[in-house]
């Protein structure tokens, strides 16, 4: 079984995610979710999700920002971003 976080800072995003997905069907067992890039770090750091989702555009770190910081740990995570942002070049 394995582990994800979702990372986004609107609470719609994020719990509409969380409790639309079957995760069990997706062997999840247990679902993370994180409000900003360190609050997802403290949990990475303490739970070790195995996958984790974020948004490209947060406010206090960037989506890309947090997948560069995860890398530089060399943290063994799969990672999808999402993105609501108009400029699609940017994702």
């Amino acid at each position: 079984m394995y582990k994800i976080l979702i990372v986004d800072d609107e609470r719609m995003i994020r719990m509409g995610i969380e409790r639309t997905i079957q995760w069990d069907k997706l062997k999840i067992s247990q679902v993370f979710t994180a409000a900003s890039a360190q609050q997802a770090m403290n949990i990475i750091g303490e739970d070790h999700p195995d996958i984790m989702i974020t948004d490209i555009n947060m406010t206090e770190m960037s989506g890309l920002e947090l997948v560069t910081e995860i890398k530089n740990r060399n943290q063994n995570m799969r990672i999808i971003i999402l993105t609501g942002y108009e400029r699609f070049e940017y994702a």
